[in-house]
C-alpha cells in the first residue's frame, strides 16, 4: 500500500474501558456526582455527573473542553464501575471534604441559603458561599470563582465539597 497522504496523521485513541475501584458516589442538590481517583492516589480526581439522557456518568471537565464525553457506568447490583480510559482533560487536585462542624448552613436575611466554611478551629473567620441554581454554592468574594456543593454518600453524613482551592482571604465570622 502506497502512502500518498498529504495530511498529518492524527492520534488514535482506543475505546478501552477499565474497571475502577477507587471512586466515590454522591447525591447533590443538582443530581448525582462521581469522583474517580487515580489508582491508589487520592490527590487528584476526575469529577463526573450523572446524565439521565444517556443513563451514565460523564466527565465534567471533558465535556467542558468541548470534546468527547468520557463515560462511566455504575452497576447498581454489583457496585462495579466501568469507565472509558481516555480523557481530554487532566485530573484536578482533590480538595478534602469539609465536614460538620467545620461548616454550617444558614439563611441570609433575605431567606436564601448560605454556607459558612470556617477558616480555623477558633471559628473567628470564614468563607461565605451563596446559592446559585446552576453552579451550586459560589464564594461571596467577587474576586473568587470557587464553587462547592453539599454532597451526601449513600452511607454517612453530608459534607461540603470545594472543587478548587481558595485564592481569597477569609472574612470575620458573625453568628447572625
Amino acid at each position: 500500500m502506497k502512502n500518498d497522504h498529504v495530511c498529518e496523521p492524527i492520534e488514535y485513541y482506543d475505546d478501552e474501558t477499565v474497571t475502577v475501584t477507587n471512586f466515590e458516589e454522591y447525591k447533590s442538590e443538582n443530581g448525582q456526582e462521581l469522583f474517580i481517583f487515580n489508582a491508589d492516589d487520592r490527590s487528584h480526581f476526575y469529577k463526573y455527573y450523572y446524565l439521565k439522557s444517556k443513563k451514565c456518568y460523564v466527565c465534567a471537565q471533558c465535556q467542558n473542553n468541548g470534546g468527547k464525553m468520557t463515560q462511566a457506568i455504575l452497576n447498581p447490583k454489583t457496585g462495579e464501575l466501568v469507565a472509558e480510559a481516555f480523557h481530554l482533560c487532566v485530573p484536578q487536585p482533590y480538595i478534602p471534604k469539609i465536614k460538620e462542624p467545620n461548616f454550617l448552613i444558614r439563611e441570609t436575611k433575605f431567606g436564601n441559603p448560605q454556607i459558612i466554611v470556617f477558616a480555623g478551629k477558633s471559628k473567628k473567620s470564614c468563607y461565605k458561599f451563596k446559592w446559585h441554581k446552576k453552579s451550586g454554592y459560589l464564594c461571596c468574594n467577587k474576586k473568587c470563582s470557587i464553587t462547592g456543593r453539599i454532597l451526601k454518600p449513600s452511607k454517612g453524613k453530608k459534607f461540603f465539597q470545594l472543587y478548587k482551592q481558595h485564592k481569597c482571604d477569609p472574612v470575620p465570622y458573625k453568628s447572625s
